[in-house]
């Protein structure tokens, strides 16, 4: 099967552009690759699932739709998660529901959380009624090869997760009972909230990019000989042309890993203003979806730590002081309203394992988070030219990357 871009890529070929376009027939199995907010349908006023024909070779046969995850940083992590969620796959089940195709699922992930990072049985079990039909199409990215596959016994438990996850989701009742039109209307809010409120700090506010350049290592994983692409689409010229690995790694590794939770509390508190304490509360405990949104947001809190975070952000100098009391204050925030609503006293109370584990790693981590901030200052001191901390730096980029991990 031919799988081509969405229609707004700016990569497509003239080709896969006739195909795509509203309205248009083809002969070709096309693969709707769906990624950015206008992509899933604000561009043409409706969904984009609505719009193309999903599998115009025969009735009765299997249509994959690729849910893959923004590639540049205009998306929170946990935001752009709803956005494909409740954006793409709900309208592609209701438009291929009077067709008589079988829709067919494929789930790009990577490592973070924005690249579908989250444990997998809960991204299947987590998913809209009707996208999973005893079928799920998977594509790993990044460090989760190794991770997930790089031991034979790992491997098998791995795939035994993922059919048991996908036998669950589609013995599950159509209507499972705990999905209510109320709750998505409410995460409409909570998305967009979200959004609004990150777009507003990355691209609305004067300075952020030189800030982000200061308070993090982003010009030192720019030299680093990772990935199969360079760090920006352009000339650097701004945050627009930055891709998406390099945006994540580098707030991995200043600890603020921003980008996986900022805007959710702000989302969050919109929706409990608009809609109540207790219907909020009430979606919160109960959807499952919900839950395994505020899982993921609470495992990338629980790795922050803002009191390095801070080290790294007085680099940056006078930046330091307008840009971090509000990503402090929306980190507060959106774990107050987390353990509010959870009923814990902790982060990740309801996941002890992985709480202990972070716990147990900190007090190694913490030192080399230390040693990289020194190191950063001299080597940006000396003009990027002492190799000696350069080879040290490269040495607490890995050490870093593999204490934290879901790093890109």
């Amino acid at each position: 099967m031919l799988m081509v871009n969405s229609p707004t890529s700016r990569t497509l070929s003239s080709v896969s552009r006739r195909t795509l376009r509203p309205g248009a027939n083809t002969k070709v199995g096309g693969m709707p690759l769906m990624q950015l907010k206008n992509e899933y349908g604000a561009r043409f006023g409706t969904p984009l699932a609505a719009t193309v024909p999903i599998q115009p070779i025969g009735r009765g046969t299997m249509s994959p739709v690729a849910s893959l995850y923004g590639s540049a940083p205009v998306r929170s992590e946990t935001v752009n998660r709803v956005l494909v969620t409740l954006a793409v796959c709900r309208p592609a089940v209701e438009a291929v529901a009077s067709q008589d195709v079988e829709l067919t699922l494929f789930h790009g992930r990577g490592g973070t959380i924005s690249r579908g990072g989250s444990k997998t049985h809960v991204a299947v079990l987590g998913a809209p009624p009707g996208t999973v039909n005893g079928r799920l199409r998977v594509t790993e990215q990044g460090e989760i090869i190794n991770e997930k596959y790089g031991l034979r016994g790992i491997a098998l438990r791995t795939l035994e997760q993922m059919t048991g996850s996908v036998a669950l989701a589609t013995a599950l009742p159509r209507h499972r009972g705990n999905d209510k039109a109320e709750w998505h209307e409410m995460m409409d809010v909570i998305a967009n909230e979200g959004r609004r409120a990150y777009r507003k700090l990355i691209y609305e506010t004067p300075n952020f990019y030189d800030y982000f350049r200061k308070a993090t290592p982003i010009d030192l994983i720019e030299r680093m000989r990772i990935g199969s692409r360079p760090s920006s689409r352009r000339s650097q010229s701004g945050i627009e042309d930055l891709r998406a690995i390099p945006w994540v790694f580098s707030w991995t590794q200043a600890r603020f890993v921003l980008p996986g939770w900022y805007g959710v509390g702000s989302g969050f508190q919109k929706a409990i203003d608009q809609f109540g304490e207790d219907a909020f509360a009430e979606m919160f405990n109960e959807w499952y979806f919900m839950r395994s949104m505020t899982a993921d947001t609470e495992m990338v809190l629980a790795k922050s730590d803002l009191g390095i975070a801070e080290l790294y952000s007085e680099l940056s100098g006078d930046l330091h002081q307008e840009f971090f009391p509000t990503i402090k204050t929306e980190y507060d925030l959106t774990q107050e309203l987390i353990l509010k609503y959870s009923g814990h006293e902790s982060l990740l109370e309801g996941d002890v394992t992985l709480q202990r584990a972070i716990m147990l790693r900190n007090p190694y981590v913490d030192p080399m988070s230390l040693m990289q901030v020194d190191l950063l200052s001299r080597w940006r001191a000396s003009n990027y030219e002492d190799q000696d901390i350069f080879n040290a730096l490269l040495a607490s980029v890995n050490g870093i990357a593999q204490a934290l991990q879901n790093t890109g």
